[in-house]
């Protein structure tokens, strides 16, 4: 599947200011090829061609990725009936962030999807023996954790997302990668079923309070607790500690809470916006 965005786009019609021929990427950078321009469009791979004036829309819209396929463009957005919301990517400096109905499922304000999970990772530095990613989303914690992990399980409840993470060429390793398995379901109903003392780092980032409050209850906590190795470590992203138009600080109230269930070292990461916390030895 050939996948452009603004990025691609304007790089293309830059080179092409100097002559018909171009080298860029057709996959969000994973890989460079060379397209040619002529007076029927601009040729990309094989019998696939798009026009100008679609290379221009494309270039013009910020928050897209566009499939391209026999002269046609479609944005790269799908809606479920099933949980009626919008899955969407949308293209950053380096790797795609993932969008649902309207809301960031990364940070890219003075980051990127990239640099915020070697960011957060940094925290658990080294990054050894089992690693358990409890909300996948498009995985890059759990790729990037994959090239020093002896193995990385990975879970994730909305098959939207996963439908997702197979069309973002950045993803694809999740599915080849023979250290990472990938588990569909929810994460509340499966810690219980995982064994004791099994994982060395487990990576929890899951969507907002509201959206799934049982992520943030004590009894999950205790699972993940349990399943962790004696001095195993947690990292827990809960977004800004104190932002605006909480009533309550929920960074505050989840180390409270995980220091009364017993993890030891509990503290806030300012800079990714995570409470990074362990098992006692």
């Amino acid at each position: 599947m050939i996948l452009l965005s603004c990025i691609q786009a304007s790089d293309m019609l830059k080179q092409f200011q100097q002559g018909s021929r171009a080298r860029v990427s057709l996959d969000l950078g994973r890989s460079e090829a060379e397209v040619s321009l002529s007076e029927g469009g601009v040729s990309l791979a094989g019998a696939v061609s798009i026009s100008l004036e679609d290379l221009r829309k494309i270039a013009k819209s910020e928050d897209a990725v566009f499939a391209v396929s026999a002269g046609e463009i479609e944005k790269l957005i799908r809606y479920s009936e099933a949980t009626r919301r919008t899955y969407k990517l949308r293209p950053t400096k380096d790797w795609p962030a993932l969008e649902i109905s309207g809301i960031l499922m990364h940070r890219i304000a003075g980051t990127t999807p990239r640099k915020d999970a070697e960011a957060k990772l940094r925290l658990l530095s080294p990054v050894r023996g089992a690693a358990l990613d409890t909300c996948m989303g498009l995985g890059y914690t759990a790729l990037l954790a994959a090239s020093t992990a002896q193995s990385v399980t990975v879970i994730e409840k909305d098959e939207n997302v996963i439908a997702m993470a197979r069309l973002n060429p950045w993803s694809q390793p999740l599915f080849e990668n023979p250290k990472i398995r990938l588990i569909h379901g929810d994460a509340a109903e499966l810690l219980p079923g995982l064994g004791d003392a099994t994982y060395d780092i487990v990576n929890h980032d899951p969507p907002t309070l509201a959206v799934a409050g049982e992520l943030y209850s004590d009894a999950f906590y205790a699972q993940v607790l349990r399943i962790l190795k004696p001095g195993g470590k947690l990292l827990h992203y809960t977004g800004a500690p104190g932002s605006k138009g909480r009533r309550v600080d929920l960074n505050a109230s989840v180390s409270r809470r995980l220091v009364k269930l017993g993890f030891a070292g509990v503290r806030t990461d300012a800079e990714t916006a995570c409470i990074v916390a362990s098992r006692r030895g």
